[in-house]
């Protein structure tokens, strides 16, 4: 059984859940429905996702489905306990590790019911706040995910708005160790050397919008990245892409053949030693805020056949 962390500054809300009103959709709509520990996400009745409220020191969606069943995703792999599937976090801010799970970590805690719709378009809002493992607050956020059947795939955008607290500017240290991240599944990961550190090897492969392929895009920028491997017979992989209005774009990704896939915008010193150390830190100033926007595409055939780079033409334009 795995483990589970209960945080006590949400247990009154997570009674509320079940109060939240969804509407009445057709079979091939988004579905979501709010239970006491979580969102389960539906698409034409099937699952594709739980949005996990308690089950971790943050919030995280576990797991994810492609439109056949196949699972694209992994939740706490034995090499890194804390990757958790998809989740958002980082390593330094204001000095507090929101990234890892060990002892003087922080935690994101929801603060109060996640609002959510159902129908062509599911959408889900929650705000979290940001704490010290001393207990003090350091900054809030709001959530906003979309959920949307495509062709040949799914959609999930993720949009967070950081704010930094009225009497304090909240800094976004120069780390790698974040942040809008996934943890593909093993069957997905690079093979031979490209799975390191004693990850199970698959056969996939890295794709970086400026042409860069596999473990050459570690550290790297661009507008969007794609994983992609064939399994059971057909070929299945996950795009995430970079808004271009997001601060830093484009992009670096901490992009790891063993399975890791992150954007990571507030890596820059630790990404390239040839960059000056806090190169990378980015500063919200006191009771500002910022917004990050994120597309994952999960698609069927490769880079090329589902067009990745053209879907994420249209996610820049709005669409």
């Amino acid at each position: 059984m795995k483990p589970r962390w209960f945080v006590p500054l949400v247990a009154a809300a997570f009674a509320a859940l079940g109060s939240v009103s969804h509407g009445t959709e057709p079979a091939a709509a988004v579905k979501l429905m709010p239970l006491a520990d979580r969102v389960r996400i539906e698409i034409g009745g099937k699952l594709f996702s739980e949005y996990l409220l308690a089950a971790a020191p943050r919030p995280y969606f576990d797991p994810i489905l492609a439109g056949d069943g196949t699972v694209m995703t992994q939740d706490r792999p034995a090499d890194h306990l804390h990757h958790h599937s998809l989740w958002f976090g980082h390593g330094a801010v204001n000095g507090h590790d929101f990234w890892r799970e060990i002892a003087g970590t922080g935690r994101i805690v929801p603060d109060g019911v996640p609002e959510t719709t159902s129908g062509a378009v599911g959408t889900l809002r929650t705000r979290d706040r940001w704490v010290a493992a001393d207990g003090k607050l350091v900054c809030t956020d709001e959530v906003m995910v979309r959920v949307q059947p495509v062709a040949a795939g799914r959609m999930l955008d993720y949009d967070i708005t950081l704010h930094a607290l009225p009497d304090a500017p909240l800094t976004f240290g120069d780390s790698k160790e974040g942040t809008m991240a996934l943890r593909v599944a093993p069957w997905m990961t690079l093979p031979g050397p490209g799975a390191a550190k004693g990850a199970t090897p698959g056969a996939g492969r890295i794709v970086l919008s400026t042409g860069l392929k596999d473990n050459a895009t570690w550290g790297k920028a661009g507008d969007w990245c794609d994983f992609y491997a064939p399994h059971d017979g057909k070929v299945l992989g996950v795009a995430m892409f970079n808004h271009p209005a997001n601060p830093r774009h484009p992009t670096r990704w901490m992009v790891r053949g063993y399975g890791l896939f992150a954007a990571g915008p507030f890596g820059a010193h630790d990404f390239d030693a040839k960059e000056p150390e806090h190169s990378g830190d980015f500063t919200i100033p006191a009771g500002g805020s910022a917004t990050f926007r994120y597309r994952f595409f999960f698609h069927e055939d490769d880079t090329a056949a589902a067009e990745v780079a053209a879907r994420y033409q249209d996610y820049a334009a709005g669409k």
